[in-house]
């Protein structure tokens, strides 16, 4: 079965993260991750401790999304209506949104922000070198560079953020 570009884009994150071997099998990815048990939002990947003290982490991607807000807003919903405990957030924004979509970014970071400021969840937007073209297929490898890039720089910040804390 093909797959479509952004879940494939998906898949190749977190496959990627789950073949680094620095927390073990403390730590395992999945992609297109069910929030919570009987709902129906999805995020794109999430990395799930086996210690409940440590954080949920969730990854979500536009690539070409029209309302990239939604995603925010469906992350702060399921983190008041669940006690999710520390919950780290990476929104990651292809390049389409530096020129052409630069406004829809900008309201997704504020109300990423104003997210980050009410609940315990730590909200990390970062931009992908990565230009999807529209209905195509195949990137002769540009995607899964651009998906290992973004993956290696979650690995960063998670050593970085609070160091030997995942330790």
């Amino acid at each position: 079965m093909k797959k479509r570009k952004a879940k494939a884009f998906s898949y190749e994150v977190s496959s990627w993260l789950n073949a680094r071997t620095r927390f073990k099998k403390k730590l395992t990815w999945t992609n297109e991750h069910r929030l919570a048990a009987n709902g129906r939002d999805f995020v794109d990947v999430a990395g799930r401790f086996e210690s409940a003290k440590l954080p949920t982490i969730l990854v979500e991607v536009e690539l070409h999304r029209e309302d990239p807000v939604s995603n925010v807003v469906k992350i702060w919903k399921w983190a008041s209506d669940n006690k999710t405990g520390d919950v780290l957030f990476f929104h990651a924004f292809s390049n389409l949104y530096a020129r052409n979509k630069a406004e829809r970014k900008h309201r997704a970071v504020f109300l990423g922000r104003m997210m980050k400021r009410e609940t315990d969840i730590e909200y990390i937007p970062l931009t992908l070198k990565y230009s999807p073209r529209p209905g195509g297929v195949f990137g002769a490898g540009r995607r899964t560079k651009a998906a290992k890039l973004l993956a290696r720089r979650i690995m960063e910040h998670l050593l970085r953020s609070r160091p030997g804390f995942f330790r």
